[in-house]
């Protein structure tokens, strides 16, 4: 009832751009625009915690799969499948739970988890418009992201991440940042410094909470503004 009936309406009255290749039994398809998959496999998953009342050991796990328009229908079934079988095969670090899990951009997580990074997604976009961020900076923490991933802990060249944000956000902010009229030297040099000082901070405790599942959070942000 969940996929048959609620799934079609909930598409029908929120979700309009949402098609349903099929929807039955503890299963379902669906193709439309990324974002809006993003929120609605969100909201399908809350709302079937909801409708088995909460029980653990129902699981409701996902796969999204990003592609280009006119890719035929049984490659995105195949694709979307694998990420499926990915979330479901997923241990998930806090619980070593597996199942009830999401793979989106490559990554697999538990639902809290992924609903954190969306909003961080919204995060960087509220920090972008507050601190002007450039694309080419963010496209940079993608690779710090992945140098920051957990698996990465013992290779000593990858745990030099935080040394090499510090410099790259230092370097952004100079650049971006003139010296203001009547300002001295040493005033300009420590508005810098604060001001690199505060961003990297707050990025090396996203890094260090999320590490390379933060790439979900940068990809929606850079997708959101590709033409």
């Amino acid at each position: 009832s969940f996929f048959a009936i609620y799934l079609p309406w909930l598409c029908v009255t929120e979700f309009h751009n949402s098609y349903t290749v099929f929807a039955g039994g503890d299963d379902f398809f669906l193709l439309g625009p990324w974002r809006s998959q993003m929120q609605l496999v969100w909201r399908m998953q809350q709302e079937f915690s909801r409708y088995v009342a909460g029980n653990p050991q129902i699981h409701f796990s996902a796969g999204l799969y990003l592609t280009k328009p006119g890719l035929p229908i049984r490659q995105l079934a195949d694709g979307a499948e694998q990420l499926l079988e990915q979330a479901k095969g997923s241990e998930q670090p806090q619980t070593g739970a597996k199942k009830n899990a999401v793979t989106c951009f490559g990554y697999s997580m538990g639902w809290d988890e992924f609903k954190q990074l969306l909003d961080e997604s919204l995060w960087l976009e509220s920090t972008r418009q507050r601190m002007g961020l450039s694309t080419g900076y963010i496209y940079g923490l993608l690779g710090l992201a992945e140098m920051a991933d957990k698996k990465n802990a013992t290779d000593p060249q990858k745990a030099m991440w935080r040394s090499h944000l510090s410099y790259r956000t230092y370097r952004w902010v100079s650049d971006k940042r003139k010296p203001e009229q009547g300002e001295s030297p040493q005033d300009y040099q420590e508005r810098i410094k604060q001001e690199a000082s505060e961003l990297t901070g707050q990025l090396i405790g996203k890094l260090k909470r999320y590490g390379g599942s933060y790439q979900l959070a940068l990809s929606t942000y850079l997708y959101s503004y590709r033409d």
